[in-house]
């Protein structure tokens, strides 16, 4: 014989099925979201979010200590993504470095006291190309001298011919039309080192390649 329900049972029962599954509440909404962030950080300011929004609903103020350690957070994460962006842009860019000149060699030749201004001004040009392209060895065209140095086309001539005579240059291989002969350009240094093995003397004063002193 079934016994009916007494009313404290039928109202417990109805407690019961009201009660939310605890799949839905907001602690398992506050994981799963967690579990979807890439970064420990994102997970905690998600956690940081929903305790939030919690306070609010209770109307529960943050202690002192939460709000700065949510502060350095922020900041370390905002600071990562700045430093990131930055990153991405600088390499992203194409940056023009100027060579490096070859090992004992300066960006410019410093004016030889031995040589005329007009060689000073052709020796410094040749020399001061070649350290841009990093080399010792280049063609030198009468026009690109011109423009370089604003000297005619005879002085110019002069010049590679006297500097030849003193060690500053020598030519490594012929013309080839425009683009000129090959010359190889020899640092301070290297200059004075081809004069004394040479026996050069040059006249302080006239500029001009004297007989060389027998050895």
């Amino acid at each position: 014989m079934k016994m009916k329900k007494t009313k404290e049972e039928s109202t417990s029962s109805e407690t019961r099925k009201k009660k939310p599954s605890v799949k839905g509440g907001r602690l398992t909404g506050m994981f799963e979201s967690m579990e979807k962030r890439a970064s420990p950080v994102s997970a905690h300011k998600v956690a940081t979010r929903y305790f939030d929004d919690f306070r609010k609903e209770r109307k529960i103020a943050p202690e002192a200590k939460e709000i700065e350690d949510t502060t350095a957070v922020d900041a370390g994460e905002t600071s990562a993504v700045i430093t990131a962006v930055d990153s991405a842009v600088v390499e992203g860019k194409k940056k023009k470095v100027a060579p490096k000149a070859k090992t004992g060699r300066k960006t410019e030749a410093a004016p030889d006291p031995l040589l005329s201004d007009s060689e000073n001004k052709v020796y410094g040009a040749m020399y001061g190309e070649c350290v841009r392209r990093n080399t010792d060895t280049r063609r030198f065209g009468l026009k690109e001298l011109k423009e370089l140095t604003g000297l005619s086309d005879k002085t110019i001539r002069i010049s590679i011919h006297s500097l030849e005579k003193k060690k500053n240059i020598s030519v490594v291989e012929s013309s080839l039309g425009i683009y000129g002969r090959k010359f190889k350009v020899l640092s301070r240094e290297e200059v004075l080192e081809e004069r004394k093995r040479e026996g050069i003397v040059i006249d302080s004063t006239t500029k001009k390649v004297q007989a060389p002193v027998p050895r």
